[in-house]
């Protein structure tokens, strides 16, 4: 079976943090790691981990450098280089290229996924 590195977001091991309150409509480009905690409608790109909280909603794009951890809800196409993890009852509507995918039990993925050296 497959290991779930991120069962939450650790805050400590990103430098971007959107809280609970925040809302952006709009691009998101980020040079770290980023956690998002809050609503994005737009693209998102980060040069590093990307997690999107249990209670966030991204729609638009998004693409990793690493991996991306989905414990919220997303809707759009992903790109990453290492890893996908939807996690607990995380949703993710959109098609995927990865590495490596992991779907946790109870979390929806509705798409296609293209999985290998990216």
């Amino acid at each position: 079976m497959p290991e779930i590195h991120a069962k939450k977001i650790d805050e400590s091991s990103v430098e971007s943090v959107f809280q609970e309150d925040f809302i952006l409509e709009g691009n998101v480009k980020v040079s770290n790691g980023l956690a998002i905690k809050g609503r994005v409608v737009g693209d998102v790109k980060v040069d590093a981990n990307i997690f999107i909280d249990k209670h966030a909603s991204v729609i638009g794009n998004v693409e990793s450098s690493e991996s991306l951890y989905l414990l919220g809800e997303l809707r759009g196409d992903v790109r990453t280089k290492s890893r996908v993890e939807v996690i607990g009852k995380g949703k993710l509507d959109g098609d995927v290229t990865t590495g490596r995918m992991v779907i946790e039990n109870g979390s929806t993925f509705n798409g296609i996924c293209k999985m290998g050296d990216q």
